[in-house]
């Protein structure tokens, strides 16, 4: 029954993942912000699992600061693969982010069926207009949930750096 109950959430979540990819237009180009001046890279970091658990996965969202904004597919919200990846000790795992310019928000997926243990486990490539500094002090994450492989939830915080 465990193992039913794990599958269905990998399932689930590889699901949303992959609704979260499919939001761009189909086009394989980059819509990249004429205006941005530079870019800086944001990475995200997970508390250490309890022993005898596993990160499955994590989603959430991420506000960024005025004026920046992250290179998507065409005119989509879908993210670009090399602008959200997932990096560190979840680098195997599948990652998925979409982008409202409207908001400024990348929501974000990372989902590992074998699972990871914590620390770093993504990077978003964010473009920064021309003449401005951006630490992540200016970047605000909200809506985190992490599950552990069996999909109960974990309260683990997720940070920025």
């Amino acid at each position: 029954m465990k193992k039913i109950v794990r599958s269905l959430v990998v399932i689930a979540m590889a699901c949303l993942a992959g609704v979260m990819a499919g939001c761009g237009s189909g086009g394989s180009t980059a819509a990249v912000d004429t205006s941005a001046g530079s870019e800086s890279k944001l990475t995200l970091s997970v508390e250490t699992a309890p022993a005898g658990s596993l990160i499955g996965g994590i989603q959430g969202a991420i506000t960024l600061p005025e004026g920046s904004s992250v290179r998507t597919e065409g005119t989509g919200e879908a993210v670009l693969s090399e602008v959200f990846s997932a990096s560190g000790n979840a680098a195997s795992s599948l990652a998925a982010a979409k982008f409202t310019k409207a908001t400024r928000v990348v929501k974000y997926a990372v989902v590992n069926a074998s699972g990871f243990s914590g620390g770093d486990f993504a990077t978003l490539v964010v473009q920064v207009p021309a003449g401005v500094s951006v630490n992540t002090a200016d970047v605000t994450l909200s809506e985190n949930q992490v599950v552990d492989i069996s999909g109960n939830t974990m309260n683990l915080a997720i940070t920025k750096k």
